[in-house]
């Protein structure tokens, strides 16, 4: 609440969230209760189908949100929700053959991302950058110590990561 100034892009920010967020937080709730998963870690590949495709139409309808009443946000911003949808449907994709981790392709796509945008920014994104690849260490650190994950699809998932969304936002 004291980030909020009352503007029109604070709202839109604000429904981003909720869009992005409580949507498929309240989703898979109701997944849950009606059996289609078992849980909330989604640790059964034969469970991820529904709930990815419930995440893509959220980040899909924030995509068209963003460019149907374009806030003025900079072009970077449509291009990480087109990384974020390329991103889940690749994982989508791969999942049904071989288990990714989406949680490493997540840390990729905000390294990835940043690396991206350093160049505009350059000295204040430093450490966000460093800040992003710790945190990539630790999430991918969790997923092996938790036996969610293989060091394969932990890596696999961080680099695929970084290449969707850098190559997303370098693109002219």
């Amino acid at each position: 609440p004291f980030y909020i100034t009352g503007t029109p892009m604070d709202y839109f920010i604000l429904l981003l969230l909720f869009i992005n967020t409580v949507a498929p937080a309240a989703s898979i709730l109701i997944m849950m209760r009606f059996g289609m998963v078992s849980d909330m870690q989604l640790y059964q590949r034969s469970e991820l189908v529904a709930p990815y495709l419930l995440v893509i139409f959220y980040y899909g309808v924030s995509w068209w949100v963003l460019w149907w009443k374009d806030p003025g946000f900079p072009d970077f911003v449509f291009r990480f929700f087109g990384g974020v949808i390329l991103s889940l449907v690749s994982a989508l994709i791969i999942n049904i053959r071989w288990k990714i981790s989406m949680h490493m392709i997540a840390q990729g796509g905000v390294l990835g991302s940043l690396l991206a945008i350093h160049p505009l920014m350059s000295d204040r994104m430093n450490l966000a950058i460093l800040l992003a690849i710790l945190a990539g260490g630790l999430v991918g650190a969790s997923r092996l110590l938790l036996g969610a994950h293989s060091h394969s699809q932990v890596y696999a998932g961080y680099v695929l990561g970084i290449v969707i969304n850098w190559g997303l936002s370098v693109l002219p």
